[in-house]
């Protein structure tokens, strides 16, 4: 009797075994046909230090943000992209030299590495173009994407180092993989 649970044991381990295989194997054939991406994000970003106003009382803001983003894969974890996001608002930033900004459009290039399934750590560097004054930014962040087939959905969560200010963004992106 007790022959027959350990073969059975060592069977279910054989099967779960051969099932992690073909997941990893479909992983692998997935990415290498799909290596292109394209998603679009809607979210807000938050702005410290800044006034719609100029009223230093009204000293933190958030601006609705959408974004349209372009990803190609060229490792299983590791992808290069064109991060581009645009900010609604006209807003002041609240420094030793007033800085008005309005309307804002970011640029950025960007390295992702998936350190787990799914979960992507996100470092690039670009401009931040806009009338009065165009600034370096640095963005860093963290990601999370579910996927389905060739659909991807999950929320990002950005650091942008900014020439005198710096933001926070939270946005969930819907992409698509081909």
């Amino acid at each position: 009797m007790p022959l027959t649970m350990v073969n059975a044991q060592e069977e279910h381990e054989h099967q779960k075994e051969k099932n992690e295989h073909n997941e990893t194997e479909e992983h692998e054939e997935h990415w290498k046909k799909h290596r292109h991406s394209v998603h679009f994000a809607m979210g807000t970003t938050h702005i410290p230090k800044a006034s719609y106003s100029g009223d230093i009382d009204d000293s933190d803001i958030y601006v609705p943000t959408i974004g349209l983003d372009y990803f190609f894969r060229i490792t299983k974890r590791w992808e290069l992209g064109f991060m581009l996001d645009y900010e609604f608002g006209t807003y002041l930033v609240l420094r030793e030299e007033e800085l008005e900004r309005q309307n804002a459009t970011l640029m950025v290039l960007t390295g992702t590495y998936e350190f787990f399934r799914g979960w992507n750590l996100v470092a690039g560097g670009g401009v931040e173009l806009e009338t009065e004054e165009n600034l370096g930014i640095f963005r860093i962040g963290v990601e999370k994407k579910f996927t389905s087939n060739r659909w991807k959905f999950g929320p990002s969560l950005f650091r942008d180092f900014k020439e005198g200010y710096d933001t926070w963004s939270l946005s969930l992106a819907l992409g698509y993989e081909f």
